[in-house]
């Protein structure tokens, strides 16, 4: 049989083992609890709204809702001069010259946005594009290119 201080060697043994387990845990957790949160902050960052293109469309779309249709232009093209790639810039552009029935100005702009975003394509192009190319074929049927 196992004496007592032998029994408490083991013991104590143990017990050390146990400490040094929940403290690696414990640091293991911290690590990547903070990694986690890490992470979530980065992502937070990437899609965060800019406040200066937030600002652009909220105006763009209550100039739009006005009617102010030349004011829409104005401020689409300022926003393309400085931002050449902004997809919103483009959007209100094209939605103005829509709204104007200037159909080839609206054509061009949407076909831009398909170029740099596809995936507008279905959700938000297309209905323009068909009808557009309805409005030129009922005017001009030799304009529309196949």
């Amino acid at each position: 049989m196992d004496t007592l201080p032998v029994v408490l060697e083991n013991l104590t043994f143990h017990v050390i083992q146990i400490k040094w387990l929940s403290i690696a845990l414990a640091v293991i957790l911290i690590f990547g609890l903070s990694a986690i949160f890490y992470i979530f902050l980065s992502f937070k960052k990437l899609f965060k709204e800019d406040p200066v293109s937030s600002d652009f469309r909220g105006t763009a779309k209550m100039l739009l809702n006005m009617n102010d249709l030349d004011g829409v232009v104005e401020l689409a093209r300022e926003r393309i001069e400085q931002f050449p790639g902004e997809i919103f810039a483009h959007w209100y552009l094209g939605l103005a010259f829509y709204r104007k029935k200037e159909w080839h100005k609206a054509l061009h702009e949407f076909n831009y946005i398909y170029e740099i975003e596809p995936s507008w394509r279905y959700k938000h192009l297309n209905p323009f594009i068909y009808d557009i190319k309805e409005q030129l074929k009922s005017n001009r049927p030799e304009i529309i290119k196949r």
